[in-house]
């Protein structure tokens, strides 16, 4: 197994995608959505998780859109069209179905008959040394290929379960994927796992612990060769936001967040600008819901808007998220609208 252990999500995911993108010895191996190079059984330690956005990818994370599956997730949906508002390509990825297969939330609050988030922490708040602490998102009746190997879904989880301890008055988290993409794959997996580990810290009154993750199959495609670069310079900016609060005001704040989501998608449908609500919500929620609705804003065309409300966010590490992609954007939409010639291809 290789072993990648960094203070920072940034600095870990620079190790091993450094290594996969030039390491000789990677494997070579088909997949549907095209050739891979990978490696087998790689474990990226992060001893900080809340210093958990990847800054140094490019092109840069959307923060709008990982932070709603964060909410999607939290709420324990599984409607395409929630996230698809703030990722429009985001049924290429998942199918064109309207309700995903695999969504992680679903099936870690509704799908097995009860919510395991409440229950984990109930069970660690009574047994604090128990080791039987486990989210299970995989499930083999629903997942496990058909007998002549063909997907059940085009949604099958990558993510397959959570092992979860404290010890020493911290929460430690063990995170096992199956299937893992260093381009998308692995630093929205590694925000989505994060948060909710200090999300169940602060429920439980711990500090954080290390976060550990998994990856069976680590890997890129080399369709990605040509557009995948690391800004090995930048420094990631101070995460000042904490999720330090009881299990329902959390579960309550992110039902809020999901209904002025739905609120905006209706609006956009009705040909409307959204109405934004007064701040009500702990300052780290009405920060994810700036960004969120910034990223809004610029799809539709006000950037005036979209840079007033990102400003809004006292957060340095999401702010300085949001400007990268604000960034990349506006390069992106100057090439688009350049007249083609000779040796530009789009």
């Amino acid at each position: 197994m290789r072993s990648y252990i960094a203070d920072s999500a940034n600095d870990v995911w620079k190790q091993a995608v450094t290594e996969l993108l030039h390491d000789k010895d990677t494997l070579s191996v088909d997949s549907r959505n095209g050739p891979t190079r990978e490696f087998l059984h790689a474990a990226l330690t992060i001893r900080d998780p809340r210093n958990r956005w990847v800054v140094g990818r490019i092109p840069p994370l959307n923060p709008a859109f990982a932070l709603a599956e964060v909410v999607w997730i939290m709420t324990g949906r599984n409607d395409t069209s929630f996230l698809s508002h703030w990722f429009p390509k985001y049924p290429q990825f998942v199918g064109y179905q309207p309700l995903q297969h695999g969504a992680y939330g679903k099936r870690l609050r509704h799908h097995f008959g009860y919510d395991q988030l409440r229950q984990a922490a109930s069970a660690l708040r009574n047994q604090p040394n128990s080791r039987q602490v486990v989210l299970q998102i995989w499930s083999c009746q629903d997942d496990l290929p058909l007998d002549d190997g063909v997907p059940r879904s085009p949604d099958i989880p990558c993510n397959l379960l959570s092992c979860i301890k404290t010890r020493n008055g911290r929460l430690e988290w063990m995170q096992v994927i199956r299937s893992n993409d260093v381009d998308r794959g692995v630093p929205h997996n590694i925000i989505q796992f994060t948060m909710l580990q200090e999300l169940m810290a602060g429920w439980l009154g711990l500090e954080l612990g290390s976060y550990v993750q998994i990856s069976d199959s680590f890997h890129w495609y080399e369709k990605q060769s040509a557009r995948l670069r690391i800004d090995y310079d930048v420094v990631p900016e101070q995460n000042t936001d904490h999720f330090r609060f009881s299990i329902d005001t959390c579960l309550q704040a992110f039902d809020v967040l999901a209904d002025r989501m739905d609120q905006i998608i209706q609006s956009r449908k009705a040909g409307a600008t959204p109405a934004l609500p007064e701040p009500v919500l702990p300052q780290s929620f009405e920060h994810m819901f700036l960004i969120i609705a910034a990223d809004d804003a610029r799809r539709f065309g006000d950037i005036s808007l979209a840079n007033s409300l990102a400003a809004s966010c006292k957060n340095p590490l999401l702010l300085q998220m949001w400007n990268r992609w604000m960034q990349s954007t506006t390069i992106n939409s100057s090439i688009k609208s350049m007249p083609l010639r000779e040796g530009l291809s789009l």
